[in-house]
């Protein structure tokens, strides 16, 4: 009985010996190596083989990054040869399994503490909320301010248990009703060194704001404000929205409480997100999906906009054009609503494009065209709406090519590059700030066209009608 066990033990061992192994000592090698083993597998265990593949790329990537002293003579398809060398396919699938399961737990443990961390940060602005919505605004109202300016009063009152308040401020938001548009906020409070006390019924203070701003930029209420009678409750009638909360309480024993500036809606949808986040986490080759794990197709440079243009496009948009006629040959168009003149920038203005071509109005053969968009919209200036300019420069020895300057975006963090034609690209120059620039050349003459908008949607639709900017 003895000599038959240890003969099925010997059998056993050859069985597995006889498995064809990958080789890693080339890529050649690991080529000839793939077909021998893959010959007898079947197609389910051909997908689970590719995953596995894919699974050793993103531990080589992660060794090179995390040890790159240990490596610094070998690049990741090394790494990923190393591991692969003469391994099984059963060896290659459980190297690759283990590896999920590890890579998996750590990251587990990691969304799990973000959840609780970002738990006791709602608890603890939960219990801040709770207590300065205990400061209260009432009698909101337009009064005769000083100068005999309309201006806005609101009294607060404090339920709260807070007494010596030394220090305080509020803000104070003005809506549009009619637009769901903040058109003015202001942060306004006092010091008070032996701190504050509730006055007769929990009065607080009065706190205040002049509506001058909100007035030159709105034909309804200049026209509505001509001969007011004050005070002024029923502001609805005037298209206006009040709203008021602490911004911060200081007291006299030093306790500071500043309003979060998350809310609560902001922390339940952050611990939904990672919470989704969990339930994609793969521990096995088998709930991997193949094109989740394709590591070789990078980012699109711009992917984090491009639901928001797919959105924007999906609406037919057509606007009125007006011609301006730059010479006898060559004729401009854009949206009507803009208005166009011939001028130079106030001040200097100068835009370099390459180390031969600079737009500078310091340059007595550049033409410029100063242009705005005069649509009228209520509490909007003239710095909200769409504005830029035409350059217009007659250079014979100025060479540039806009496809580099492109690529260079393509490839920088520096600027958000949003989307690019032939002839042109949008990006973001600041936070608040949308830019398109198109250039064109035409013999030796050079055409610069850039706007700035503070609307995507607007930038978006000037973009796409402006690649027929000349006709």
């Amino acid at each position: 009985m003895k000599l038959k066990f240890i003969f099925f033990c010997l059998l056993g061992l050859n069985i597995v010996s006889c498995k064809e192994k990958f080789s890693g000592t080339s890529d050649e090698e690991f080529k000839s190596s793939r077909i021998e083993v893959m010959k007898d597998l079947t197609s389910i265990e051909e997908e689970k083989l590719e995953k596995a593949f894919r699974v050793v790329a993103l531990y080589a990537m992660e060794e090179k990054w995390n040890n790159s002293d240990k490596y610094i003579d070998k690049s990741i398809n090394e790494i990923s040869l190393d591991v692969i060398n003469n391994k099984t396919y059963d060896n290659l699938v459980n190297f690759a399994e283990d590896f999920l399961k590890q890579e998996n737990e750590g990251e587990i443990k990691k969304i799990e503490i973000k959840i609780s961390e970002i738990e006791l940060n709602r608890k603890k602005a939960d219990s801040v909320i709770t207590l300065l919505k205990a400061f209260k605004p009432t009698e909101i109202k337009i009064i005769k301010g000083i100068w005999d300016e309309p201006t806005i009063s609101v009294k607060i009152i404090n339920k709260s248990s807070l007494t010596e308040i030394t220090e305080y401020l509020f803000d104070l938001t003005v809506y549009s009703i009619s637009q769901n548009k903040k058109i003015d906020r202001v942060v306004s409070g006092s010091n008070y060194k032996e701190g504050k006390l509730k006055g007769e019924d929990d009065f607080f203070a009065y706190i205040s704001r002049s509506l001058s701003p909100i007035i030159e930029n709105s034909k309804r209420l200049q026209k509505q404000l001509q001969n007011p009678k004050y005070p002024i409750t029923n502001l609805k009638e005037y298209d206006l929205r009040i709203e008021v909360k602490p911004y911060k309480i200081v007291l006299k024993n030093g306790t500071k409480y500043v309003y979060p500036k998350k809310t609560l809606a902001d922390y339940n949808t952050e611990i939904k997100i990672l919470q989704a986040q969990l339930k994609t986490l793969n521990s096995t080759l088998d709930e991997l999906a193949l094109k989740e794990m394709d590591i070789e197709n990078e980012k699109s440079y711009n992917e984090e906009f491009l639901f928001e243009l797919k959105e924007i496009r999906k609406i037919k948009y057509k606007s009125e054009e007006r011609i301006l006629k730059i010479n006898k040959n060559i004729t401009f168009t854009f949206p009507s609503r803009y208005e166009i003149k011939k001028q130079n920038s106030v001040g200097m203005y100068a835009l370099s494009l390459s180390n031969s071509l600079s737009f500078d109005n310091s340059d007595e053969n550049l033409i410029q065209y100063q242009i705005r968009d005069t649509t009228y919209i209520e509490y909007e200036d003239n710095y909200d709406k769409a504005n830029g300019v035409l350059n217009v420069l007659k250079k014979e020895t100025a060479t540039y090519y806009i496809k580099e300057t492109i690529d260079v975006l393509k490839t920088t963090n520096y600027y958000k590059l949003i989307d690019t034609d032939e002839t042109g690209y949008i990006y973001v120059p600041h936070s608040d700030m949308y830019r398109l620039l198109r250039y064109l050349k035409i013999n030796d003459t050079h055409y610069l066209y850039s706007m700035d908008f503070k609307n995507l949607n607007e930038c978006v639709r000037e973009f796409d009608r402006s690649k027929g900017l000349i006709k």
